[in-house]
């Protein structure tokens, strides 16, 4: 939000300046600007909570004398919050340019059972689309509900017959082992493998009425790295007009 420095790259020895260096030189450079010679920085506001990254957008927002804290209650230009952290954007102010780590309605991707319930929607509408063959066989299920259970027995019926001698062999239906995910909690927390179709009943039963769960086929032979499970991270930025920027730069980890 500093316009006069977005038509400036970086050369390539600033590029090769650790991250602290390369935040003082940006600061410098900010206040050198003779566009901005003889006045006053009117700061921007911003308000960020201190979950996970959030402590680290508050160390980068500090570097930059051009934003400061919002008074509490006040209108700011920049809120940050962690994921489950609640907005309104009706709370926003006309007129005003404000950015938010938000994009209404995220929550329907965001979360893993609306993602996987999306999924399946998205599948229906696009002519029949096996959504088997774009993720393994994924059920939601609610403790203290029957919904999603019947389509786990009818799968677990396949899967039986997958299993004793059947030559299909998708989705490396090689033991009756599914994945369970807590709804909306992140980094690994409470999921669980477990075998067989009454395991996972038990399990979800046991849990806090109306809690959400994701039950999956979990992978026998999965691919691996150097004999080890992996994820890629990849980091785009979407735009309030759904541009979509990716970084050119993604990265895989390993367990």
């Amino acid at each position: 939000m500093v316009p006069e420095l977005r038509s400036t790259s970086p050369t390539k020895n600033s590029q090769q300046k650790s991250g602290t260096n390369w935040n003082k030189s940006l600061v410098r450079r900010v206040l050198k600007n003779k566009a901005l010679k003889g006045k006053a920085l009117v700061p921007y506001l911003w308000h960020a909570y201190t979950p996970n990254e959030g402590i680290l957008m508050i160390e980068a927002l500090n570097r930059r004398p051009w934003w400061k804290k919002a008074p509490e209650g006040k209108v700011y230009n920049f809120w940050w919050g962690p994921n489950g952290e609640r907005f309104s954007f009706s709370g926003m102010t006309p007129g005003l340019r404000q950015l938010v780590n938000r994009i209404p309605q995220h929550g329907e991707f965001c979360t893993k059972t609306q993602l996987a319930l999306n999924l399946q929607s998205y599948a229906k509408r696009s002519g029949g689309v096996d959504v088997s063959s774009i993720v393994p066989t994924t059920i939601v299920l609610s403790s203290g509900g029957t919904s999603g259970l019947a389509q786990l027995k009818s799968y677990q019926a396949t899967l039986s017959k997958a299993i004793q001698g059947s030559e299909d062999t998708n989705q490396h239906l090689h033991g009756d082992f599914w994945i369970v995910k807590p709804g909306s909690r992140n980094r690994g927390m409470g999921i669980e493998v477990m075998q067989g179709q009454k395991a996972v009943e038990d399990f979800i039963r046991s849990k806090a009425t109306s809690s959400q769960w994701v039950v999956q086929k979990y992978l026998e032979d999965p691919m691996l790295i150097h004999g080890c499970k992996f994820d890629i991270r990849q980091l785009i930025l979407l735009t309030h007009d759904l541009e979509v920027y990716m970084y050119s730069e993604s990265y895989v980890r390993t367990c």
